[in-house]
């Protein structure tokens, strides 16, 4: 009889043991997915910046354009002058486009790590749970065989 309780015991402290440790490795899934959660902010931020950037060097070139012009004598709002600059908002235009794409391309990617890592964690802190109850289930079982002779 006691060899039977203090084999449940032992059981029951292997289950709650699994249990644990499979509530570590969720813990782990959940800090991956919260860095992975950081970093699609991070790209969203990224290319915000990044959009700025182009929009002021446009400017910039825009008005270099215009001032190296001016200085020549040349009339900024016709002609080939006026091609350059709209050959030039073009440009930028696609590049703006292209920081776009690859800006919600990272983000989708990291936001897809976050949902895989959160159905990770899930699975393994049910699985953890499932294989708790089963360890002591199983010890039960066989305390209760135990106790009516290992019938």
């Amino acid at each position: 009889m006691w060899g039977a309780l203090i084999g449940l015991a032992t059981t029951v402290a292997g289950g709650l043991l699994k249990k644990k440790e499979s509530s570590k490795q969720a813990d782990v899934s959940t800090q991956n997915a919260e860095a992975m959660q950081k970093e699609a902010d991070y790209q969203r931020f990224r290319t915000s910046v990044q959009l700025k950037r182009n929009s002021q060097y446009l400017s910039s070139l825009l008005g270099a354009q215009r001032a190296a012009y001016a200085k020549s004598g040349i009339q900024v709002d016709t002609g080939t002058a006026m091609q350059v600059a709209e050959s030039s908002v073009e440009e930028s235009v696609e590049d703006a486009m292209l920081i776009l794409q690859e800006g919600e391309f990272n983000v989708q990617r990291a936001l897809s790590g976050v949902n895989m890592y959160q159905q990770q964690a899930h699975d393994i802190s049910r699985a953890g749970t499932i294989q708790m109850g089963t360890t002591i289930l199983t010890g039960a079982w066989d305390f209760v065989k135990s106790l009516s002779g290992g019938k």
